[in-house]
């Protein structure tokens, strides 16, 4: 992930703040999921400092206030578009305009909660950030991130894929490399990891890569190229072919979906 252009990534997802959430139910689904978690661990009393990394329109952040009423929210985004919405969604909430991966290294402030959704699938250095995350919680802190594992749009990876074979053309990847999760296993083997794969459908292809547009969320590495007309149309063909669902004549997309928990009860056992 070292190749992560951060500024393309603050650029793309501002240009999006007004169509971000339409066109993203799965990470509203992926908040939802991780917001309830998180409230069963705080059952027994609220945290008092909250973290979020990647705090994007404030749709977590939101859902973090209405439980969590009387904690003080500190919310970080790269994106000075993103930013504003949620200060403005969000108006007792801490926002600072900044690089999440980069603030949080920069801290010694300690939190009962860090939080973060959709976001950590576009560290640099995701063990070095989510360790340095860890190592701030208090001492009945809790890490909690949804992120995105690497099976995440698979059907389109495959079609590339058949696509450059098919057209006989170098092959170039035009996405975005995510992180094992087996390696989320290894380095932070006390952490709770659950995954779960959600299949979306889509009319056609081109509607799906727009949902795509609409987020933000393309491919922002420095190594990014321009993709042909003739293996875009390939592609395409390939991925209809493949991936029509035969009773709903709609494409498949699979977003594969990674939970992970670590409680400060683990400190020193957890890498």
């Amino acid at each position: 992930m070292a190749n992560i252009n951060k500024k393309l990534v603050a650029s793309r997802f501002g240009s999006k703040v007004n169509s971000y959430d339409i066109a993203t139910p799965v990470q509203q689904q992926m908040a939802q999921a991780l917001i309830e978690q998180v409230s069963k661990h705080f059952s027994a009393g609220e945290p008092g400092k909250i973290l979020e990394l990647g705090c994007g329109t404030g749709r977590l952040t939101r859902k973090i206030m209405e439980i969590f009423p009387n904690a003080r929210i500190t919310a970080v985004d790269i994106s000075s578009q993103m930013a504003e919405m949620t200060r403005a969604n969000c108006p007792n909430v801490d926002v600072i305009l900044a690089d999440a991966e980069s603030y949080i290294c920069d801290l010694s402030e300690r939190y009962d909660l860090i939080i973060s959704s959709a976001t950590a699938q576009w560290f640099r250095n995701i063990e070095e950030t989510l360790g340095h995350a860890y190592h701030l919680l208090t001492d009945r802190g809790l890490l909690a991130i949804a992120t995105f594992g690497e099976h995440t749009f698979c059907e389109l990876r495959e079609s590339f894929d058949m696509a450059y074979a098919a057209t006989g053309r170098e092959k170039i990847n035009h996405m975005v490399d995510i992180y094992p999760i087996h390696k989320l296993h290894a380095n932070f083997p006390k952490a709770e990891i659950v995954q779960e794969d959600i299949k979306q459908y889509f009319n056609d292809v081109r509607t799906f890569l727009k949902s795509i547009h609409d987020a933000g969320a393309v491919n922002s590495t420095d190594s990014k190229r321009p993709l042909n007309r003739h293996v875009l149309q390939e592609m395409c063909r390939q991925y209809s072919c493949r991936f029509t669902n035969a009773d709903s004549g709609k494409i498949a997309a699979t977003y594969h979906i990674c939970y992970m928990y670590l409680s400060s009860e683990n400190k020193g056992h957890s890498r």
